[in-house]
């Protein structure tokens, strides 16, 4: 099997999962993208919202979200995406990235923001 990549836009913040109808078209595409892509075993992001010197890779077994943003309703600050993290292949994708000359971290405190658990909670929301 191959891997498939895709860029995917959050839109505005948390907005699209707030029912902003501004989001309607983004928030259909986002809940309809799964239907057409085989069914991961894992998903790999790669977040513009987390800069850092060199390569750092999230490897919390579970990660919490951050709220990094601010401004918006209070029930975007309670949202909620339990999802399980994968440190066995965080390690891995370090390791491969390393042997490329890379400059590699793992982060087990760094969370998921909101580029990333926004377009999941539409994609695979359980």
């Amino acid at each position: 099997m191959g891997h498939e990549t895709i860029f995917v836009s959050h839109g505005g913040g948390p907005m699209p999962i707030l029912g902003d109808p501004q989001h309607k078209e983004l928030v259909n595409s986002l809940r309809s993208l799964p239907l057409k892509l085989q069914r991961p075993d894992y998903i790999v992001v790669c977040s513009a919202h987390w800069e850092t010197p060199k390569i750092s890779i999230t490897s919390a077994t579970n990660p919490e979200l951050l709220y990094d943003y601010f401004g918006f309703p209070d029930d975007s600050y309670q949202l909620k995406y339990p999802c399980p993290g994968a440190s066995e292949l965080a390690s891995h994708i370090a390791d491969v990235l390393r042997q490329h000359g890379m400059e590699v971290e793992l982060n087990e405190q760094r969370g998921l923001d909101h580029g990333v658990f926004i377009p999941l909670m539409l994609m695979y929301p359980n």
